[in-house]
């Protein structure tokens, strides 16, 4: 835990350096980061990996914890909150 990943998100010249910090690790299991976003503030990533038959869940997870993301979640559905199923 603590592990930092630095992550570029951009397209052409508008390019955001930031970091993500691992916060929980169960390894084959479920991974938590959280995600610094300036100016955008920070936000939490979840992943879990649930058996599901002969297949594996993989369910994703994400809220914002600072900045002015906090007021926007929830106001309207997204696509970044979904469960999907994969082979493993």
């Amino acid at each position: 835990m603590g592990a930092r990943l630095q992550v570029g998100v951009g397209l052409g010249p508008l390019v955001l350096d930031d970091v993500c910090v691992v916060r929980i690790c169960e390894p084959r299991r479920r991974l938590e980061l959280e995600a610094e976003a300036d100016p955008f503030g920070t936000a939490r990533i979840a992943m879990n990996l649930i058996p599901w038959g002969e297949h594996t869940l993989f369910v994703l997870d994400w809220h914002p914890l600072r900045g002015p993301g906090i007021r926007m979640h929830g106001s309207r559905p997204t696509t970044s909150s979904r469960s999907t199923t994969a082979r493993c």
